[in-house]
Formats: structure tokens, sequence, C-alpha cells
């Protein structure tokens, strides 16, 4: 950045007056008010936040010097007097992004630093999944000035209104009605409301005891509520005794966890869930395709891998197993959660989407900005690319043409692209073409490398099945 240019973050936060995080030269930096600077003087002097630090559930995080601060307020809209720099993690996805496993991880990280920091005199003024990052698969607590000391004789978590909106309802609609959550989040940063829960339960699912007590219940007492605020009378108050008022929000919290662990996502049926096993290959065609894959990644050595269409995530943990950071995306929320599920329990490195890509994220938030669209956060972010049995997924059921789909690709990856070719004539493309065959008759295994070819240098190819299904690593030409 020259002298002169102006101070132009990619990001910058808002809601919070006390600090603004800015995205600046790869870096993460919180702009810091006097407050927000105190606040997280304290903070960073805990020996509870430092531990967590350490374990990885909060960023690391430290003030800038004086020096090194003062060019950066210069620049920076807005008066600040100092600024602190988290650690920035591999890769950012929002709860309008991730399958209800990962909703329900980080709905558990929140409650458990709540219970941790209460035991510290401090507590949590946020409850929302947008104070979440992940790694990997692992949640991280991001939001450092949501952390603040709590009023000893206050019994109330005033943020677990927020929590049941922005967690419990979502995780709610997803067990009982198979409402994905990211769709909660699509239209609303705070999750879904008891008014909203209540209308999509009918008879007696409203008694249920989720139901009941998250949803119904709220709405038949908010007339009341609404009726005492309205005359002056206080819902909540202060205890004398500051152990009753810390009794009392222990017991919160674990009526917390009790909600949610009723709401542990459980398996779902999806057409995509046996998809490897019912649509594929053969077990000696699979050990081939898992050859050639394993070979691929054995010599590229330590990249970022992104996996495109990875249904269970086989070969993402594949990847991850090799040594990679991964980031494998499924428009199908059950295969994305039980990918999700499967690096959690292996301890993989892969970082897990719900998105299509034939109609990705775009931006949201205040003027589209608060929450980046995902084809933005993705280019040009990957060694590697791995497009496995997806392209005729793209090509059929998105209506994307070959050239835009490899064009797109090429955008991903710096260097390397595995791809699956399926040709018209194989079983699971003519399932998904529907009769339409003579759609697609200019798709052919020429006319296939020679787009490629536009884009790429064909490295390596496999036939895995005769005239049906072939492997090819391609190098991207810009590179």
């Amino acid at each position: 950045m020259s002298e002169t240019e102006p101070f132009s973050p990619v990001f910058q936060t808002f809601r919070d007056p006390d600090g603004a995080v800015i995205m600046h030269d790869d870096r993460v930096l919180r702009l810091l008010g006097d407050k927000g600077r105190d606040s997280l003087s304290r903070l960073l002097e805990n020996r509870t936040i430092n531990f967590a630090m350490s374990e990885g559930r909060l960023p690391k995080t430290r003030l800038l010097a004086d020096q090194e601060a003062a060019p950066l307020i210069g620049e920076a809209d807005g008066t600040w007097s100092a600024i602190a720099e988290h650690e920035r993690l591999p890769f950012v996805s929002y709860p309008h992004e991730w399958p209800a496993e990962m909703l329900y991880a980080a709905a558990e990280a929140t409650l458990d630093l709540a219970r941790q920091l209460h035991k510290e005199g401090l507590g949590l003024k946020d409850a929302t999944p947008y104070n979440i990052v992940f790694r990997g698969t692992a949640p991280v607590f991001v939001d450092m000035l949501s952390i603040e000391r709590r009023e000893p004789n206050n019994p109330i978590w005033l943020a677990e209104s927020q929590f049941q909106r922005a967690f419990l309802l979502p995780l709610l609609c997803w067990k009982l009605f198979g409402i994905p959550t990211t769709r909660a989040f699509m239209t609303s940063r705070d999750g879904m409301t008891p008014d909203e829960v209540h209308q999509l339960a009918r008879g007696l699912s409203r008694l249920s005891p989720s139901v009941l007590q998250l949803a119904s219940l709220p709405v038949w007492l908010s007339g009341w509520a609404e009726r005492s605020m309205g005359s002056g009378r206080p819902i909540g108050r202060q205890l004398r005794n500051p152990e009753m008022a810390s009794y009392v929000l222990a017991r919160s919290n674990a009526r917390m966890y009790r909600h949610l662990k009723r709401l542990s996502p459980g398996s779902r049926i999806s057409h995509w869930r046996y998809y490897e096993e019912s649509h594929s290959y053969g077990n000696e065609e699979v050990l081939a395709k898992d050859k050639f894959v394993k070979e691929v990644l054995d010599n590229l050595g330590k990249v970022r891998v992104l996996d495109i269409g990875c249904n269970t995530g086989r070969y993402s943990l594949a990847a991850a197993e090799a040594g990679n950071m991964v980031v494998a995306i499924d428009s199908d929320p059950v295969t994305a959660g039980l990918a999700w599920r499967r690096a959690r329990d292996a301890g993989a490195d892969v970082s897990v989407i719900t998105a299509d890509l034939a109609a990705p994220t775009p931006s949201l938030g205040w003027t589209n900005r608060e929450w980046l669209a995902l084809l933005p956060r993705l280019q040009g972010r990957f060694e590697f690319t791995m497009a496995l049995a997806v392209v005729h997924h793209l090509i059929v059921s998105g209506g994307i043409p070959l050239p835009s789909i490899l064009k797109q690709f090429a955008k991903f990856t710096t260097r390397y692209l595995l791809i699956e070719y399926i040709d018209p004539t194989d079983d699971n493309f003519r399932r998904l073409s529907r009769g339409r065959d003579n759609l697609y008759s200019g798709l052919t295994l020429e006319n296939f490398e020679t787009e490629a070819r536009s884009l790429f240098t064909i490295e390596k190819q496999m036939e895995v099945i005769p005239g049906k299904r072939t492997l090819y690593l391609l190098r991207n030409r810009e590179v």
C-alpha cells in the first residue's frame, strides 16, 4: 500500500461499538475503542482465556504495540485507540453453509465457553453462531469482545433467547421437519423465532417436549410478557445473594444443555447418502479409482485441497490423511453432515460446507458485505481441486455448460485439477437425464478433452470403466 493510498480493508464489522474486525494485508485485526482496549487487556491476563487460546478454542490474540498500531489507526475510519491481532484461521464458513452437525457443535462450544466463563465471573453478551469459525472440524469462538464482566447479582443470561433462536430452533426444525438449518440463516441472521416453529408444528406435535418448551409456550405467553413490559413490571430482577444468582445461572446453562442434547442430529435418509455404493463402481473399480487418487495425492506434497461434491467424504479424508488441509463441499445436508462426522472422528483437517455450486452462497448481511459470497472465498485458494463424479450433475441437474464448468474450476485451483469424466451412456448419467439423452449428444470424451486442453494440460489419465468413466489429472495452464 502506498503512502497516499487510503486505508481500504477488504472486510470490516460494525455491530460492536467497542471494536471492529478488519482484514488487512492478509491479517485479522481488531480496531479497539477505549472500552474495548481495556476489556481485551483484562481478558488477555485471564488464565482461563489463555488456556482456551492454547487449546485452540479461542483464537490466539495479541495487542499491537503503539508504534505498530498507530499507522493503521490513522488510516482507519472511526475513533480507535488500539489494535489487536488474531490468528487467521485457514478457511471461514458461515452458519448458512453448515450442516446441522456443525451448528450443533457450535452450540456445544458456545455453552461450554459460557459455563467456563461463568466460573470466572465473566459471561457472553452474544450467543450467535456467527461468533464461531471452524478450524477443520473444531469450533473456535472468535468474538473476544463478546466476553464481558458479569454482574454478580444478575441470575439471567441475557443472550439465552438469542441462543434458542439461533441454535435450538433451527436444530429442532431439522430434527422434526427435515428443514435444513442453512435455510434459517439465509433469510435471518438470528435463525428462527418461536412463532415460526409454532406455525410449522401441527396438532399434538405442538405439545412434544421440545416444541412445547421452545416454541408453543413462548408464543402462548408472549401476550403476558408484552403486558408486563408495558406496565413497567420487571420480568427479571437482581438477587441479593451473588451465590444464588450464580446457582440460577448455572441451572439455566444446564437447561440449555438438556434441550440441545435432545436435538442432536440423528441419521436421516438421503438419496445421496448411499450414492457411492449404489450408483457408481464395483469393488474392483473402486479400488482402481482409490489407487489412482492416492498416487496423485502422494506426489503432490502438502497442499490446500478443495473437494467439490465430496459426498460422505471418502476422498476428502484420503486427502487429509496425506497431510493436506481440505475444504469439502456438497449440496446435500445429510451427506455433508456425514462427511463432517467422519472427519471429526478421524481428527482430520477437513472443513465441510453445504452449498450448491450451481447456485453458490451469495454475499449476505448489511449492504451484502457482512458475510462474503462463497466463490470469492474459494477462488485461487487451492493448489489442488478434486471434482469426482460431479461434472455430470452440474451439466444435467444444474444446466451448466461444460466450458463454463471448466473455467470455474480453473479459477479454484492454482495448480492441479483431478476431474472425472462420465459419459452420457453411463447408467447414472441416464438416470439423471431421464430420457433427455438427445440434449447431451454433443458431450463426448473427445469433446471433453478438447475443452479441457483449452485451459489445462492433461498430465495423467485412467479409464476406470471403459467407455463410461475416465479420471484426468489436469494442470492449470496459467501456472
